[in-house]
């Protein structure tokens, strides 16, 4: 398997839905979800691709972090993005994108986030280099790595 992407998710069912349907289901990828106890709407989107997505629940709300650590934990392709649920891909930038991946460390990418604004990296908002959903990582170069769980809101290593 080539790529994982690994998805937090938490309420906010239709950018839920957004995001899994910017995700390219027919390339060579798995999708690894992890419900961090989301409303009952939220769990109905996610039950419309249970047949795409590798689904995993946490039993209490325990944050974005902990989501990260355990999709990374459970994911098995040799490159690994992250999508959160209220951001999306741009389909025909992430299938280029793909294309890319040669055995490079990292393959940087431009991502759509939930107000539609396309987050394009470059040198003035480098500060978001390290930002996992915004590259492809060799599953190796991540090795025992992973984010801190003590951050609800953490997006960075």
């Amino acid at each position: 398997m080539k790529v994982s992407i690994i998805m937090p998710v938490y309420n906010l069912p239709e950018l839920t839905k957004r995001a899994l349907e910017s995700i390219p289901f027919d390339e060579d990828l798995e999708v690894v979800v992890v419900d961090d106890c989301s409303d009952l709407e939220t769990k109905k989107v996610l039950e419309e691709f249970k047949d795409k997505i590798k689904l995993f629940t946490n039993k209490k709300n325990k944050g974005n972090g902990y989501s990260r650590s355990l999709a990374i934990d459970n994911c098995a392709g040799d490159y690994i993005i992250g999508l959160d649920n209220d951001d999306y891909f741009y389909t025909d930038e992430f299938r280029k994108a793909l294309k890319q991946l040669d055995g490079t460390d990292l393959v940087f990418i431009n991502q759509r986030i939930n107000d539609g604004y396309v987050f394009n990296l470059c040198e003035e908002n480098k500060q978001h280099y390290c930002a996992f959903w915004s590259k492809f990582v060799k599953r190796e170069l991540i090795g025992d790595i992973r984010p801190k769980h003590d951050n609800y809101k953490n997006d960075y290593f």
